[in-house]
């Protein structure tokens, strides 16, 4: 399960910090900001995909996704940074192999081939200090996920938060006494139990970012029922909480009626400053740190001056200003591809486009033109969920020099062409096999689907995280931005 946080357009030399930022945590850990994961991939046929991306589900980092190619032995080696210890993934094959490591962890991973491509991840070996833990949680959560059952939200999103609140506990019950039947006969310890419930909570919550209840009371609150607890520290253990932390501040900010007036104004500096008087409400946390984290790094007006008492976690903060010197664009060098790649045509046609260049078609192929990037997978339900959105998106700007290119990566070609005709996604449409997707995720996904990307007139990258389609009023503030611009 791929995971999709973190916002960065800065980054520079990192400035370390060594605090406790919570009960629990062993400060002479915590400083050290670096997990080792390497391994090798046996009994490859001409068939098995040569490329392996690591999902490191960092929050802090936008460059969280490392897809590495084989060398001649099958072997492969990734190094990212940590700031806490927390599950991650790795995607091969078209699938997700799920792990756990630490601060200074370094985890080994043997994957056959042969077996995997018949057996799936329960096949891959691990060894390191993590080795048995990630084992078990690989299992569990392979033979769980398919068993979370979403359709009762997904039938009741408009359902009084009580009512809604009752089917979720109601399945998220059911899941425990599922986990903790199937440890008693697999033998899965008690932590790796507790693990594994944290991720089946806020899968399941994921899986309800679209309620909304009888009014906005109601969406804003499910996501700080009691049953989340989100300023408790341990959620950031698991991948998933992140998404619905990152849900709930785009939610609570961007549906503010004072937030979305100042947005109307074109006054962003008083919007960013509301939002962060918001926060600021919050109870001093790792979870308000994250807000924070985003608010700033986020700040399209004069940079706030950054004040370190308002963080609990001295490295949080000594990351977003260490980045704040610096901007970043996206190397896109080398993203070519020599198999052919898919393109719906206008009349939803299939074509294959050979040599395909992603640098040149986003950098200089719509040189003149704002260009907005949406890199998103079938599977993926965010992404399915911003389209409606999206459409709309499409026809305030159908008679003015944008062009919106849809990228499909890591999914499945006939689910690809189903989804474009079903949801009628207008722009320009392509699809990536899995070992360009690969490389492609490695460079433009922000922490993961879906992902939005502006780039100006002159093929400048220009947001590397921008506002999905949801957040209409922003996208369309940063757009009209972009299309005034002047250049020489």
């Amino acid at each position: 399960m791929a995971c999709f946080i973190s916002r960065a357009v800065f980054f520079v030399v990192f400035i370390l910090g060594a605090v406790e930022c919570w009960a629990g945590t062993n400060n002479s850990e915590y400083g050290k900001r670096k997990a080792v994961v390497h391994g090798r991939v046996i009994n490859q046929s001409h068939e098995s995909p040569k490329v392996l991306t690591v999902i490191s589900c960092n929050p802090l980092d936008e460059n969280d996704r490392f897809a590495v190619r084989l060398d001649s032995t099958g072997l492969f080696h990734v190094e990212f940074e940590m700031f806490w210890a927390h599950s991650f993934t790795i995607s091969y094959h078209g699938k997700f192999i799920n792990a756990f490591v630490e601060p200074e962890d370094s985890l080994f991973l043997e994957i056959d081939a042969e077996k995997f491509r018949y057996e799936g991840v329960k096949s891959v070996r691990f060894v390191g200090k993590n080795g048995t833990r990630s084992a078990e949680f690989n299992r569990l959560f392979d033979d769980l996920v398919g068993v979370i059952n979403y359709k009762p939200l997904a039938e009741n999103l408009n359902a009084p938060l009580d009512s809604f609140m009752a089917l979720f506990q109601k399945e998220i019950n059911l899941l425990n006494d599922t986990i903790k039947s199937y440890s008693a006969v697999h033998e899965i310890s008690p932590w790796v139990q507790e693990l594994m419930k944290d991720m089946a909570l806020f899968t399941l919550s994921n899986y309800a970012i679209g309620y909304s209840g009888q009014s906005n009371e109601d969406e804003l609150g499910f996501f700080t029922q009691d049953i989340f607890d989100i300023y408790d520290a341990d959620n950031f253990r698991n991948m998933m909480f992140v998404y619905h932390l990152d849900t709930y501040y785009n939610k609570w900010i961007a549906k503010d009626v004072k937030f979305k007036d100042c947005i109307k104004r074109n006054d962003v500096k008083s919007a960013e400053q509301y939002a962060l008087g918001k926060i600021l409400t919050m109870p001093k946390s790792l979870a308000r740190d994250i807000m924070l984290y985003r608010l700033y790094d986020k700040s399209l007006s004069t940079r706030f001056e950054l004040k370190e008492e308002l963080f609990l976690c001295a490295n949080v903060y000594d990351k977003l200003f260490a980045k704040s010197s610096k901007v970043v664009s996206i190397n896109l060098t080398g993203l070519s591809c020599s198999k052919d790649v898919l393109y719906m045509t206008a009349e939803d046609s299939i074509e294959q486009v050979s040599d395909f260049d992603l640098e040149y078609l986003l950098k200089e192929q719509y040189k003149g033109k704002v260009v907005y990037v949406d890199v998103w997978a079938t599977w993926c339900g965010p992404c399915r969920a911003e389209m409606a959105s999206a459409r709309e998106l499409h026809r305030l700007f159908a008679k003015e020099d944008v062009v919106f290119v849809n990228l499909c990566l890591s999914s499945k070609a006939d689910a690809w062409v189903s989804i474009l005709q079903e949801e009628q996604l207008t722009g320009e449409n392509y699809f990536f096999d899995e070992d360009f997707s690969a490389e492609v995720a490695a460079k433009l996904l922000s922490g993961g689907f879906p992902t939005y990307i502006l780039i100006d007139k002159n093929g400048r990258v220009r947001d590397k995280n921008a506002p999905r389609p949801s957040g209409l009023s922003a996208i369309s503030t940063a757009i009209d931005a972009l299309l005034t611009e002047q250049y020489p």
